[in-house]
């Protein structure tokens, strides 16, 4: 979802990508749909894995409240790319809300 507003949002210039310590298989069917509703097709993305290689050439570095520093798989190089932590609670395995 962070990846399909984005990429909605920056400039095409701007290379966005989605990327996490333990990518999904699929991106979820609801993601897909919540998404459709505001006019943003999320369909043909596909989960990838955060690694060394998806930082080679990025200026900014956003995670969403996972602790990334103590989870990922590789230290990621302060002061040369910008961080930024949103500090959002993992969604995983907590009930759905359905509007009426």
């Amino acid at each position: 979802m962070a990846e399909g507003f984005a990429k909605k949002i920056f400039p095409k210039s701007i290379e966005v990508i989605s990327a996490g310590t333990k990518p999904a298989n699929e991106i979820n069917l609801l993601a897909i749909e919540v998404m459709k509703e505001v006019g943003i097709d999320i369909s043909r993305q596909k989960p990838k894995l955060l690694s060394p290689a998806t930082l080679r050439n990025a200026v900014a570095f956003i995670s969403m409240g996972c602790g990334v520093e103590d989870s990922c798989p590789f230290p990621l190089v302060t002061g040369k790319i910008l961080t930024e932590d949103w500090g959002l609670e993992d969604p995983a395995g907590r009930p759905c809300i359905q509007a009426i």
